[in-house]
C-alpha cells in the first residue's frame, strides 16, 4: 500500500503543479477554473488518461485472475493465487526507482515512459489472457510461465505508466 500511496501522492503533486500553471494562464484571475480549461492543458490530460488506464487494469485483474488461474491449473489454492497477485506488485515495487531515474527529462522523459508503460501493460494482459491473437505462442492454453511473464510485464508497465 505504501508504494501505491507514494505514486498517488506524486501524481497529485503533478496535477497540482499543472493546475497552478493553468490558473496562472487563466485570464480572469478567478480561482475556479472550468474542467474544460484544465483538460486543454496537455500535461493534465496526459496525467488524467494515464491514471485512468493504469489504475483501471487492477479493477479488471482482481476479479478474474484467481478463476483464470484455477481454470488453467496454474494456481489451485488461495496461497498460490495470492502469490500470483504478488508477482506484479513486487515487480512494480522493485522497478519504480529505476523507472523514476529513467523517466528524468535528461534521459528518456516522462511521456515516452508513460506510453511505453501502457503498451507493456497491454502486452502483459495479452500474455495473461491468453489472447487468441497469440495462439501461435500458447497453443490454446497459457502455461504458468506465460502467465507469470505477463504479470511481470504488467507490473513493470504499471511502474512505467504511474511513476513518471
Amino acid at each position: 500500500d505504501t508504494p501505491t500511496r507514494y505514486v498517488r501522492d506524486t501524481r497529485a503533486r503533478h496535477v497540482r503543479v499543472a493546475s497552478r500553471q493553468a490558473l496562472e494562464k487563466h485570464e480572469d484571475g478567478e480561482r475556479d477554473v472550468p474542467l474544460g480549461d484544465l483538460l486543454r492543458n496537455p500535461q493534465i490530460l496526459l496525467i488524467a488518461v494515464a491514471s485512468v488506464l493504469a489504475n483501471s487494469d487492477y479493477a479488471f485483474l482482481e476479479p478474474t485472475l484467481g478463476d483464470h488461474a484455477k481454470a488453467l491449473g496454474i494456481a489451485t489454492s488461495p496461497d498460490s493465487i495470492g502469490l500470483l497477485f504478488s508477482v506484479s506488485s513486487v515487480c512494480y515495487t522493485i522497478s519504480c526507482p529505476a523507472i523514476g531515474l529513467l523517466s528524468d527529462r535528461s534521459r528518456i522523459g516522462p511521456r515516452p515512459m508513460i506510453y511505453a508503460g501502457l503498451l507493456a501493460q497491454a502486452i502483459g494482459f495479452l500474455l495473461i489472457g491468453p489472447s487468441p491473437l497469440l495462439g501461435w505462442l500458447h497453443g490454446g492454453s497459457a502455461s504458468w510461465l506465460q502467465v507469470v511473464g505477463g504479470l511481470v510485464l504488467f507490473g513493470v508497465g504499471e511502474s512505467m505508466s504511474m511513476t513518471p
